[in-house]
């Protein structure tokens, strides 16, 4: 995801949109909003582990917002709230291929953007959901009753109501995009004495072919000329006026077209009509891919236990408060565990082993003195315990896609950690700092694209990210720091935008933000 944006979510009104970078630091004072703002990818990626009736999953296993009128924020004069998310469509994942004579410019990936607002009113059959979806320069803007079926359709601003309203419902939600399926016939139409009479749009697209092709054209040959159009709904001024398709009466129907003119218009929507539900599948492909690998580390992870019962499962991904982390690294092989710990101990002076002892498993920490020995991690107090779960979870992400020629190196992995300099030393805070930068630098230099947004109270990281991108060992411009300001429970919260200089130094920084107010 390039960017997100929030509409009405608790004291963000309108957050306007947030461009995610490598590295995205919030800051601000307590409930000033930077935990909901984090905490929206969390909600956005519990939706997609059920089969929901509804976009947004509000209470779940990784976070509770309660529910649609507890999240809106009363600040808001309207009764609905929205999570808007902007993303780059990679051309491998577009599943309408473009046509040979397709230019350079229309093989290129695309922008895309998806707004989901969610209504808290209750009227039977009214507008509960309502989506606003861009592919490239065309959109598909739609509402839905809280039963899932259409309650408005227009694509590029024409009215195409009539030709969904009978045909498609939406009954599952697999994350924010809903799942479209055709409703049965017999339910669907049976307050019309000829269902074939219904309208949909592959009919409205074969009555705007039949009156400009010659009325001599065989069957077969404007079933091949609608099943061409359709499929290249993206080149269809170009197809159109393309000289091996259709009769010729369909070209010289077809020759004068411009962009603007309103044949042209009416064709270019009934084809992307036609192919709605393809495009609507696209776009939650992809969502669905990126909030399955998107990780959330809660601010108050597990406890250290002196024993762990091990237990026969394939764990390949840490929970969001780290509660199976000795399973997780018992699930290593040998070398990956060495290799883990020597880069804790690279970058913390200690490193952490699993052992295994009478069907249950024990976490030690070593120091680089040898003559330490090695202690267990419950008695290393609370701060180790909290740091490691984060570890695992970077040295993990900036590893796992090393095959450059994977596909999905084209998904971005977004990491949400809340808070993770709680209970560090100061020295230990600035050093996650050198962490963050190394598992960026290091997925990059695989081709994986990682973004960290995170939360957190620390001005020891914060100073410590400005002296590495002075000294060239990160870029400023590849940071983000974002800086919630509310000025009282009254008031809604207003971002500032921050940043780094070249030199690293804070950009539009509020005067004695990390200082107590005089008294």
């Amino acid at each position: 995801m390039k960017s997100i944006r929030l509409n009405n979510f608790r004291s963000l009104g309108d957050t306007g949109k947030i461009e995610l970078k490598s590295l995205t630091i919030l800051l601000g004072q307590n409930s000033s909003g930077k935990s909901t703002f984090l905490r929206s990818l969390a909600l956005l990626k519990q939706g997609i582990r059920v089969r929901a009736r509804e976009p947004f999953l509000w209470v779940g296993d990784l976070v509770d917002f309660g529910g649609v009128s507890e999240t809106i924020s009363n600040f808001s004069k309207d009764e609905a709230l929205s999570f808007t998310y902007d993303f780059v469509l990679p051309s491998s994942l577009i599943l309408l291929k473009k046509t040979p004579s397709a230019s350079k410019e229309e093989a290129e990936d695309v922008l895309c953007s998806v707004s989901v607002t969610e209504r808290s009113n209750k009227l039977e059959g009214g507008a509960a959901f309502e989506y606003s979806i861009d592919i490239g320069p065309e959109n598909f803007s739609f509402s839905l009753s809280r039963g899932g079926d259409f309650v408005g359709f227009k694509i590029n601003g024409v009215n195409y109501l009539y030709l969904v309203v009978n045909n498609f419902t939406a009954k599952v939600w697999k994350g924010p995009v809903p799942t479209f399926t055709r409703k049965n016939s017999t339910d669907a139409f049976e307050e019309f004495d000829d269902p074939s009479s219904v309208m949909d749009f592959s009919k409205a697209l074969r009555a705007f072919i039949d009156v400009r092709v010659h009325g001599r054209t065989g069957e077969q040959k404007r079933e091949t000329l609608l099943y061409t159009l359709s499929r290249f709904p993206f080149s269809a001024l170009t197809l159109a006026k393309n000289r091996y398709i259709g009769d010729t009466m369909w070209r010289k129907n077809c020759g004068s077209w411009t962009s603007k003119s309103k044949d042209f218009e009416e064709y270019r929507n009934l084809l992307l009509g036609y192919r709605f539900v393809d495009y609507v599948n696209m776009v939650s492909d992809y969502t669905l891919e990126v909030l399955g690998g998107a990780k959330y580390i809660t601010p108050l992870r597990a406890s250290a236990e002196r024993y762990y019962r091990k237990q026969g499962l394939a764990v390949d991904e840490l929970d969001a408060q780290g509660n199976n982390f000795a399973l997780f690294l018992d699930n290593m092989s040998p070398y990956e565990r060495n290799s883990f710990s020597a880069w804790c101990e690279n970058f913390f002076g200690v490193s952490i082993v699993v052992e295994e002892s009478g069907g249950h498993l024990s976490l030690f920490i070593k120091s680089q003195d040898e003559s330490a020995g090695k202690i267990n991690i419950a008695d290393t107090g609370f701060g180790f315990s909290q740091m490691f779960p984060i570890l695992a979870q970077l040295w993990v992400a900036q590893r796992a896609k090393e095959d450059t020629k994977n596909k999905k190196l084209n998904f971005p992995l977004i990491f949400s950690i809340e808070q993770p300099e709680l209970h560090l030393h100061p020295k230990l805070q600035a050093s996650l700092a050198d962490i963050f930068v190394n598992s960026v630098s290091a997925a990059r230099a695989i081709g994986v694209e990682l973004k960290l947004v995170i939360e957190t109270h620390s001005e020891y990281l914060v100073n410590r990210l400005g002296f590495l991108i002075s000294k060239s060992e990160f870029q400023g411009e590849d940071v983000s720091v974002l800086i919630f300001e509310k000025g009282s429970y009254l008031e809604g919260t207003k971002i500032r935008h921050s940043g780094y200089s070249d030199r690293g130094f804070l950009e539009n920084w509020p005067y004695g933000f990390f200082e107590p107010d005089n008294l």
